[in-house]
């Protein structure tokens, strides 16, 4: 039930707009937990063109960094995403979000 809920959320998110990157995550993660790869490897590449194109887009904008981050570590690609948590910290210093993401990462990396 709870796995249905989410992927109707996750959809019904995406619907009302294709271009949020956090939806596709989510939806990466339902689909792995129902066993459906295919599926949320199609979103995870989505959700990585949109952090892309949205960091070339807006170089400065520290959300960018860590939203492209977040879709690095559901890719398993660690060091990339200690890197954008770290630009995000540095964009924003006073953001506890990437500050902390960039801390958890790195301890957990070493």
């Amino acid at each position: 039930a709870y796995l249905s809920e989410a992927l109707s959320v996750g959809l019904e998110r995406v619907r009302r707009n294709s271009k949020n990157a956090a939806a596709h995550r989510s939806l990466v993660r339902t689909y792995r937990m129902q066993g459906e790869h295919v599926k949320a490897n199609a979103h995870l590449n989505i959700a990585w063109n949109l952090g892309l194109r949205w960091l070339e887009e807006e170089p400065e904008d520290p959300e960018a960094a860590y939203s492209l981050g977040r879709t690095y570590m559901l890719m398993s690609r660690y060091p990339q995403a200690l890197s954008q948590f770290r630009r995000a910290t540095e964009l924003d210093p006073s953001a506890d979000l990437y500050r902390d993401a960039y801390l958890d990462l790195k301890n957990h990396m070493e």
